[in-house]
């Protein structure tokens, strides 16, 4: 069986986004598509990373590779500090 990978690289994924609803393409194919086609578009792979629950496993392994580390808490965005004095129920988000 060939491998998503290399199934996009020789245009396959291509000619299933023309052939098929995407409701019928398997979610890894889609995945991998925006990956390759949509690599610096305004932070859509971060969104799709978090969106999926995959951000840790990614990161873990990428951001070494680039000399930096990685931590779960930083998939977080931190809470405005005007929000936290509006609201003093809430605390700020772990590693902020």
């Amino acid at each position: 069986m060939m491998s998503i990978q290399s199934a996009c690289n020789m245009g396959v994924c291509q000619q299933l986004f023309r052939l098929l609803p995407l409701k019928l393409l398997p979610i890894s194919i889609i995945l991998h598509e925006k990956r390759v086609e949509l690599f610096c578009e305004w932070g859509l792979r971060w969104l799709d990373l978090k969106r999926t629950n995959t951000v840790d496993a990614v990161m873990g392994v990428e951001t070494p590779l680039k000399g930096g580390t990685w931590q779960t808490a930083d998939k977080f965005y931190p809470i405005p500090t005007s929000e936290l004095i509006v609201n003093p129920n809430l605390t700020q988000t772990p590693g902020y």
